[in-house]
């Protein structure tokens, strides 16, 4: 087994895309590359190499294989055993791969890919060989329910809720009754988006059930201060692992290529009331529940053990690179990565600090 490599922790383990700066005055170009590293900050191995640029895409939902996608034109996935890559997409003569999205599909054996900015096109694509299972049309965004059997559809107009079959077709269920912006599920019974509210600084909550019938809304009334308009729209709805009261709204506040993308408020379906919790940051990912160690292996489905652990990164900041040359001081971007220990920690722990800008993170 390669030395850059060790096996899947379903527990534990994070892996991230990051550019770590070549000394100055070196001759090497440094590239976006993965790695993976200890929730700890312990153990970092470097798991792509080569001369062009990786994207992380994330674990797979079994933990057994990470998707990426690189600037020269492949998708692939990675197995976390052995360190080996397979080829999965590829565009020959292209300028661009043209990846919009793209998302595991529950069991692991195939990814949902969205192709193009403008009148989306996907494809469910099997991880063994490439083949194309199934396509679809009208998907910008998607996200599946923690069973894995629904799916809730961003189309551009709304939104709708679709099961997810075997045969790796995506049906249909019903369109959502109000136009949402973003929505994430609570659990696997009910989903909680984001529409306009009546005001220039509202937005509004909504639930709606498993089948996509509307159940509730709750006009966002944020508590403490913002560093912006509240009539930007929150972009996006993120539940939080075993929280069925709460979910995370990203607020966008990039105003500037130097400012970071969010903020991101804890909402409480309930009431309503958005208390805002990390300021500044440029992305979230929650550590997901794992089997109960004691009774896996006995259910088919075993209750899932839940964590609230976060990932997120600090503000990009611009820091001096090398010598002035010239009365120009060069500069670059360097953006770290954080661990925090709930959902309710608002100051994570610094674990991959430096010359470096870490681009996306994923915990498994």
């Amino acid at each position: 087994m390669p030395a850059c490599v060790q096996a899947a922790r379903a527990s534990g383990d994070i892996v991230y895309c990051a550019r770590y700066y070549a000394a100055p005055g070196s001759k090497a170009t440094s590239h976006f590359h993965l790695y993976r590293i200890d929730p700890t900050g312990r153990g970092r191995k470097q798991l792509t190499f080569g001369d062009h640029d990786d994207a992380l895409l994330g674990w797979s939902p079994d933990g057994k294989s990470i998707l990426y996608s690189s600037d020269d034109l492949r998708l692939s996935v990675l197995n976390a055993d052995t360190g080996k890559t397979r080829v999965i997409l590829t565009r020959v003569n292209s300028a661009s791969l043209d990846l919009w999205q793209v998302f595991w599909w529950p069991d692991s054996k195939a990814v949902i890919v969205l192709t193009g900015s403008e009148n989306v096109v996907g494809s469910v694509i099997s991880t063994a060989n490439g083949d194309v299972l199934s396509t679809m049309k009208d998907v910008n965004w998607l996200s599946t329910s923690p069973d894995g059997e629904r799916a809730y559809i961003n189309n551009g107009a709304g939104g709708a809720v679709a099961s997810l079959a075997d045969d790796y077709h995506v049906n249909i269920i019903r369109s959502l009754p109000v136009q949402v912006k973003a929505a994430d599920w609570v659990g696997d019974q009910a989903i909680v988006g984001v529409a306009e509210g009546e005001g220039d600084a509202e937005d509004d909550l909504v639930g709606f059930n498993e089948n996509g019938t509307k159940l509730w809304v709750r006009t966002v009334a944020p508590h403490h201060w913002s560093s912006v308009d509240l009539g930007t729209p929150f972009r996006n709805v993120t539940g939080i692992p075993g929280d069925r009261r709460n979910v995370v709204l990203g607020e966008d506040i990039s105003n500037s290529t130097i400012r970071p993308d969010y903020n991101f408020w804890r909402a409480n379906v309930d009431t309503g009331n958005a208390t805002l919790w990390l300021s500044e940051k440029q992305f979230i990912r929650f550590k997901p529940p794992t089997p109960s160690p004691s009774l896996k292996g006995r259910e088919s489905r075993p209750p899932a053990v839940e964590e609230g652990a976060y990932l997120t990164s600090p503000a990009k900041a611009l820091v001096n690179y090398g010598k002035p040359v010239g009365g120009h001081q060069r500069q670059v971007y360097v953006c770290g990565l954080q661990v925090g220990k709930d959902a309710l920690d608002a100051h994570p722990k610094t674990i991959v600090t430096g010359m470096v800008f870490v681009d996306w993170a994923d915990w498994r």
